[in-house]
């Protein structure tokens, strides 16, 4: 008798053992996300209901078939390695399977063009794919067992301040989390600057348990430059660089609150060079943009850093002086006028001198607008010309002239004509 108990005993503990070990095989395939759980929950049912039959009906026919103690004891043994062989079996063909999904997730993963990360439930990292790799220029073996934060470090792209990394937002939060930002980048592990939008997500495994987090991330460098470009386009001239005439609207109406909140003036001024037109029609538009650059280079030698230049259009120029009182910015006016009339222009040989007229408005709490503003300052520089060109005049935003800068010299006819042509 003590012969057939250990058998039985020998192979009622290999089964439990096969048993115990198949199922958490199963379970650690459905954490993975390789297999459904209603696949993996038919898998064992499927496999104790055929152990229990297969024990039922082979036990029962060996039994009957044998008469003697020793007769039962072989086929407890025939039993024991039939369940065990059965078994290894098992357990082989479902570690095939564990690791054919293994290397399909791996494949799968590393054609994926955008970075991904895998990190545990404490954030570190365990596993990065290829083109990860790439973008951030280091290898697999340098990362994994590494906190996220130091592989992918995000910064702020104005301030290099450091900015949350969306796998730790992830894993304290338990939700997704999605960073689409234009002002982040990170640290490659060469110390270079990507601009990158991530998103992460949970890795929810057994019994609703956050086993970890997955981060997919964006090189978007060439996209914002892009973008970035479109937007300095949109405002600004292309030849000189300076404002246009719809960002230097915006800049008035922004001046226009201020002045309202903060009680104080700002100054505008509108030029228009004279005899541009002799310079444009002897020597071309290549001339006539050759010298609008050295204009804009003159003038802005003049201006405070915080001033903004615009060109209208044409020859026609404007400047918005911040916080800047009436007396101040026709002293500033007259510098300007006289740098352009010291300036010399050459050209194919020949050398040209021109002038520049100014018009000059307050910006305060009175101005009704931003166009009205700029139509006052236009209509001051249009007086100027009238006056002899090549002075500057002031108006108040009420629309009252004042007589400021040269008083105008008595010009013969001959005088009048020439500076018709500006």
């Amino acid at each position: 008798m003590r012969f057939f108990i250990w058998p039985v005993i020998i192979g009622t503990v290999t089964i439990l053992l096969m048993l115990f070990l198949h199922s958490r095989m199963v379970l650690n395939v459905v954490d993975m996300g390789m297999i459904s759980p209603d696949r993996s929950a038919f898998s064992i049912g499927q496999y104790l209901y055929t152990l229990l039959v297969d024990l039922s009906v082979h036990y029962e026919r060996l039994v009957k078939d044998s008469s003697s103690g020793h007769g039962v004891i072989l086929l407890s043994m025939i039993v024991f390695v039939v369940f065990f062989v059965y078994s290894l079996l098992l357990l082989s063909r479902n570690t095939a399977l564990l690791y054919r999904e293994r290397a399909r997730s791996k494949t799968m993963l590393a054609s994926i063009s955008d970075g991904l990360f895998v990190t545990d439930n404490k954030g570190v990292v365990e596993f990065i794919n290829p083109a990860a790799e790439r973008l951030l220029e280091c290898d697999n073996s340098s990362v994994v067992g590494r906190p996220i934060e130091d592989v992918f470090r995000l910064i702020s792209t104005g301030t290099h301040a450091p900015v949350e990394n969306g796998v730790r937002r992830c894993l304290r939060d338990g939700e997704p989390y999605s960073l689409r930002r234009g002002d982040t980048s990170v640290i490659t592990c060469s110390e270079k600057y990507l601009d990158v939008e991530h998103e992460a997500a949970p890795i929810i495994g057994h019994k609703e348990r956050m086993t970890g987090a997955v981060m997919v991330f964006k090189d978007v460098t060439h996209r914002r430059r892009i973008a970035q470009e479109l937007e300095w386009a949109a405002a600004h001239d292309p030849l000189t660089g300076l404002v246009n005439r719809r960002e230097f609207g915006n800049r008035i109406v922004e001046a226009l609150v201020t002045a309202q909140l903060d009680k104080k003036s700002h100054t505008l001024l509108c030029m228009d060079l004279d005899k541009f037109k002799i310079v444009n029609d002897q020597g071309g538009h290549a001339a006539g943009d050759a010298l609008l650059r050295q204009v804009v280079e003159e003038i802005q030698k003049v201006l405070r850093s915080g001033d903004v230049f615009a060109r209208l259009g044409g020859d026609e120029f404007a400047v918005l002086l911040a916080y800047c009182p009436m007396k101040k910015a026709i002293h500033l006016s007259h510098n300007i006028l006289n740098a352009v009339k010291a300036m010399e222009f050459s050209w194919e040989g020949r050398v040209f001198k021109i002038g520049v007229s100014i018009g000059v408005v307050e910006v305060n709490k009175s101005s009704k607008s931003d166009s009205y503003a700029l139509s006052l300052a236009d209509k001051a520089c249009y007086a100027a010309k009238e006056d002899g060109r090549n002075c500057v005049r002031a108006i108040t935003p009420e629309g009252v002239m004042l007589r400021s800068g040269r008083k105008p010299k008595a010009e013969t006819v001959k005088a009048k004509m020439a500076n018709s042509w500006c």
